[in-house]
Parts: C-alpha cells; sequence; structure tokens
C-alpha cells in the first residue's frame, strides 16, 4: 500500500495503535525498542516488515532476548509469540501493535535514524496506523517546534533524493525539458501524470508546522513536483489550507505572469475535495470554508490573479465527470462549482481595456475560458449588456474555437450557465445574434473555399450560444418564433458553405441537434408552426443515420401526434425511406451502432404510420 493510499485507509479507527492505552510496562519496552532499533545494522532480519523490524525468530540477538535481558518478560513472551504464529497474529496483539505505533512516533519525532523512512514504513504497517494518524500525532506532540528542528532539514534532504533518483529521471528531464518557457495555464495545475511520492507523513507535518519553509523550499522544483507534494498533504483541515495559502511565495507578477510557485493550485483542489468530503459525509454547505479561504486569498497582492486562474480552472474543468462517482457527489460538485463561479467573480474586478491581451495571452484553444471568465465577471457586477457584448466581440475576433461548443451546449455545464445567464438579462437576444452574425461574415464567406477549410469557424460558437439565448427565452412568443427561424436559417447557411460541417465530431451535428430540440418544444406547445419545423427536417433529409437521430429527437420532445404531423408535412413517403435505409444500415454495424434493437423498432413504427 502506498504512502497516499495509507493516508486514506479506511477502518476503525479504534483499531490503530497510537490510540490504544499504554500496557504494563510499555515505556519500559518502548526504550528497549527504540535502543535496539538505533543500533546498526538495519535492517534487523530479512524478509516481511516483522523481521525487519524484530530481527530473526532463531537469532541470538533479537528483541525478543532483549526484552529478556531487560527483564521484560511478559514482553518477550508476546513477541516471541506473535513472531511465531503460537498465539495471534502480530497485528492483533494490541501490546505488540502500541509498540510499534509509539516506537515510529518517538523515531519521527527525533528524526535521527538513518533508515527513517524505510522504518517508520514498516512500523507503521504493523501498528496500522495511516500516514495522517502518525503525521496528526506528530503535530500534537510538537505544538509549536522551534525553526531548528531537524524534521524540515530531514525532508529537504528526502525532497532532493527523490528529485535526483534514477527512477525519476524521465520525468525530471521531461519537468525540465525547457525551463525557459514561461508556464502556461495547464501548468499551474495538476495534471494526470504528477510525481509518483511517498512519506506522506513527514510533507504533513512540515505542511503544517512549517508552512512556509515548506512552500519556500518546493518553489525551487518544477511544478509537477510542488503538485504532488500538495497532493500528499490531503486531508487538508481548512486551517493548514489558510496558513498555506498565507504563506505561499509570490505566485503572480503585478502584470499577470505566472512566476515559478504553483503548490498553491494544488492546495486549492485538494481544498476543492475537502469540501466535497465533507458535503457528501454530513451534507454541510461550502460557503463558510469558501469565504474563510477567499478571504485570505484576496488578502494577497497578487490575490486577484489567482482568483482569476482559478475562475478560468472552473470554467474550463466544468462538472467533475469521474468514474465511480455517485450521484450525491456529483450534486456536490455541482453545487461547489456554481459556488466558486459567484464568489470569484463578485470579489474580481473586470479586466476593462486590457481584457484582450489577457486572453490572446492564453493558448488558443483555451481563450474561450477566459473569455467566459470575465463574461462572469462583468455579469457578477451588474452589467449583462457589457458581458454580452465581450461574448460577441470574442466570436468575432476569432477567440472562440469550434472545438468544444458542442460539449457546452449541455445545459449543465458551466459554459451554458454562463452564457444563459448572461442572454436571459439582455433586452433582445435574438438582436444580439443577428449582430454577431453580420460581424462575423467575412470570416465564413471564407470557409466557403476548399483552400480555406483549416480556418475556425465563427458560425459555431455564435449558433451554439445564440441557441443558449432562445433556451432561456423559450416562452416568449412571437421572439421565440423569429428568433428560432433566423437560427434555423443561419444553421442551415453553414451547413452549404463549411466544408467541415458534416464531420460527425464536429460542432455542426451537435448544434443541429440541439435546434432541432427546442425547434420541436416550441412546436409541442404550439408556438412554432408545423412548417417551420418541417421545413428545416426536409432540407436535413438524407438516408444516413444522423437524421434518424434527428426524427429520435423530434419523437423524444414532442407528442406523438406533433411527430406524425409533422413527418407528414416533410412527406410521409421519403422520411419512410430515409428511415428505413438509415436503421438497416445501423443495424449491420458490429461495434458503433447508434440505436439499440427497441430504438430501431420505434422509429420503423412511426415511419410506418406517417
Amino acid at each position: 500500500m502506498s504512502d497516499r493510499e495509507g493516508g486514506e485507509k479506511s477502518g476503525n479507527v479504534a483499531d490503530s495503535g497510537l490510540t490504544l492505552p499504554a500496557p504494563v510496562d510499555g515505556e519500559a519496552a518502548l526504550i528497549v525498542a527504540l535502543k535496539w532499533l538505533r543500533e546498526p545494522l538495519w535492517p534487523k532480519g530479512h524478509g516481511s516488515a516483522a523481521l525487519r523490524v524484530l530481527g530473526t525468530p532463531d537469532a541470538t540477538d533479537n528483541l525478543v532476548t532483549r526484552m529478556r535481558a531487560a527483564g521484560l518478560k511478559d514482553w518477550s513472551e508476546s513477541i516471541q509469540a506473535s513472531m511465531c504464529g503460537v498465539a495471534e497474529p502480530l497485528g492483533a496483539n494490541r501490546s505488540v501493535q502500541w509498540l510499534f505505533a509509539q516506537t515510529a512516533l518517538e523515531l519521527a519525532q527525533t528524526a535521527d535514524h538513518p533508515q527513517l523512512f524505510e522504518l517508520t514504513g514498516d512500523l507503521q504497517s504493523l501498528s496500522e496506523d495511516t500516514a495522517v494518524a502518525l503525521a496528526d500525532a506528530l503535530c500534537v506532540r510538537l505544538g509549536a517546534p522551534s525553526d531548528d528542528h531537524p524534521l524540515p532539514q530531514t525532508l529537504e534532504a528526502r525532497m532532493q533524493s527523490v528529485y535526483s533518483s534514477h527512477f525519476y529521471d524521465r520525468l525530471r528531464q521531461y519537468a525540465e525539458k525547457k525551463p525557459e518557457e514561461p508556464l502556461n495555464t495547464r501548468d499551474l495545475w495538476p495534471g494526470r501524470a504528477e510525481w509518483p511520492m511517498r512519506e506522506h507523513w513527514i510533507y504533513r507535518v512540515i505542511g503544517t508546522l512549517w508552512p512556509v519553509r515548506y512552500l519556500q523550499v518546493l518553489a525551487g522544483y518544477p511544478a509537477p513536483f510542488q503538485h504532488a507534494a500538495a497532493n500528499i498533504l490531503a486531508p487538508l483541515e481548512i486551517r493548514v489550507v489558510v496558513a498555506l495559502i498565507a504563506a505561499s511565495p509570490p505566485v503572480f507578477s503585478e502584470e499577470g505572469a505566472p512566476f515559478g510557485p504553483t503548490v498553491i493550485f494544488g492546495i486549492l483542489e485538494e481544498f476543492e475535495e475537502e469540501l466535497i468530503r465533507k458535503a457528501v459525509a454530513n451534507a454541510e454547505a461550502p460557503k463558510p470554508d469558501l469565504d474563510n479561504v477567499l478571504d485570505v486569498l484576496f488578502a494577497r497582492a497578487e490575490g486577484a490573479w489567482i482568483a482569476r486562474a482559478w475562475l478560468q480552472q472552473t470554467i474550463w474543468r466544468g462538472a467533475r465527470r469521474r468514474a465511480g462517482r455517485s450521484n450525491i457527489e456529483m450534486d456536490a460538485w455541482g453545487a461547489l462549482s456554481d459556488a466558486l463561479l459567484y464568489e470569484l467573480s463578485r470579489r474580481t474586478f473586470p479586466r476593462g481595456v486590457n481584457l484582450w491581451d489577457w486572453v490572446q495571452a492564453e493558448e488558443a484553444l483555451w481563450q474561450v475560458d477566459r473569455v467566459l471568465a470575465e463574461v462572469s465577471v462583468v455579469h457578477a457586477h451588474g452589467d449583462p449588456q457589457g458581458a454580452a457584448e465581450i461574448l460577441a466581440s470574442a466570436v468575432a475576433k476569432g477567440l472562440v474555437s469550434a472545438t468544444g461548443r458542442a460539449d457546452g451546449l449541455v445545459t449543465s455545464t458551466t459554459e451554458a450557465k454562463i452564457v444563459g445567464r448572461v442572454l436571459a438579462e439582455i433586452p433582445d437576444p435574438a438582436a444580439w445574434f443577428e449582430e454577431l452574425w453580420r460581424a462575423t461574415y467575412e470570416a465564413r464567406e471564407h470557409l466557403s473555399f476548399q483552400v480555406h477549410r483549416n480556418l475556425d469557424n465563427p458560425a459555431c460558437p455564435a449558433l451554439a450560444w445564440g441557441l443558449h439565448g432562445l433556451n432561456v427565452s423559450v416562452g416568449g412568443g412571437s421572439d421565440a418564433v423569429k428568433f428560432w427561424r433566423r437560427l434555423a436559417d443561419a444553421l442551415f447557411e453553414t451547413q452549404l458553405t463549411d466544408p467541415n460541417a458534416d464531420l460527425p465530431n464536429g460542432a455542426i451535428p451537435s448544434i443541429c441537434r440541439v435546434a432541432i430540440q427546442l425547434g420541436a418544444a416550441l412546436t409541442e406547445g404550439r408556438v412554432l408552426g408545423i412548417a417551420d419545423i418541417g421545413n428545416f427536417l426536409a432540407n436535413q433529409l438524407e438516408p444516413d443515420i444522423e437524421h434518424a437521430v434527428l426524427w429520435r429527437i423530434v419523437r423524444s420532445a414532442a407528442s406523438d401526434a406533433t411527430a406524425i404531423e409533422v413527418g407528414r408535412f416533410v412527406g410521409a413517403p421519403e422520411v419512410r425511406q430515409a428511415l428505413q435505409a438509415a436503421l438497416a444500415d445501423d443495424a449491420t454495424r458490429k461495434w458503433n451502432t447508434v440505436f439499440d434493437q427497441d430504438g430501431r423498432a420505434d422509429l420503423l413504427d412511426f415511419a410506418a404510420r406517417l
């Protein structure tokens, strides 16, 4: 079991050695054990952790004989019986378990053993104490230690040894590949491939009791190493988070350029995880803890820049999607994401005239996250019209790529929430879209030529965000009708002019599906006429699986009677023929089928009844 796993080990806390009461003659046995383990050579035996700590059972000198020589007959017999399996298993003997735990604690406190980490690791496994339990017990024992305590220096030496070891050569070379290049946004935050770390307990102790020194030492290492040193501190108490944020060396310059220290971002990510754990376990609201952390964050000179980076990360990450997360965890992540979005936005001031320089300093794929961050800030400061103008300007300037806009169409995403809130509060979302569509005319016309097919089409973000505007004004009567018609015309125009429009993994197919979904809902509500959605579907008529998907959406968003009426308007023979051909092709696929058997049967029945 790794130290990280050991830090999160589940089980009955009462079974750990540190929580057991001292047995008879426990202090005397502890003195013998410490003397035994401090004498060379260690390990005392070879094989299991017990043999390395206690020595070989049949040796003339082992911990059993030392206990007997000290007059501790009961301890000698207890250890002997456990080693030989005569009585209880070694870990089940509570007296021996207590001895292992206290020995580990004493050795960790003095930090004077040449094989400190290997030995404490063995003792932890035998006492069944987690690294977190050992660290927390050591913090209590040390209280307010002096700066000349040997533990911080021990960790510094250990960090350097780990970083310089042959095992990490490739990771170290990767981290130091281009040290002259400035850090980008993704460098600031922990990624998937971070530095494997052990010795959880000492990192936790130094980070808790000597936060300034801990962070100063880490600042000299590459970002992945710093992130790992933040990750290994978990689970973090809020008071420790506050202390570490306050103690961090400067993270950004006055102009917002990142320096070397990035551990604070790993701490913020672990803080989020702690809030989720508390919310799931106790149904606690995250706001009081979040307020405490934000207060100390904004008290820093560059706190606004850190907050902007956190806001951008919250938008980029969106709702946490991870295999194995329960619904209650996903709900907690959604609530935390909303809270971060609101609190960070309202506490941060708009960039103003320097906005576009800041956006364009980001890598192209992630510029949209900075745009949305600024939009959220401006909206939080009571200016939805100004926020809508930023959205439109960013698209017109080519700062919002088509990549990711399909995912952003899901109404639960952070992007959808930001854009929807803004467009819901402006007087005329349809006019906003019309002006944006005109502003992107030249770029869209370029795309009608094959030579420009690699250009990013501004129609994709314009249409995606326009659909968000329609969605938040769906009950708007004639205005909604005009808006949907304009979006449908713009979408069909894009399908005709963009040579990449029919790419199955592109943004346009997803945008078309959402347009059909909203159109079918408006038609079912008798806001939109049968001819409106019927004409649009007629323009999409093809004997392929994507067209079958559009009809499935119609049947989902509208009643059976309405769907039948729309199908007959498009043309019963044509729709029937297209659906039958598409579904027959889908049925012959071996692994990438779109419809299951029931789904195909439902659409075939629908086609037969047209």
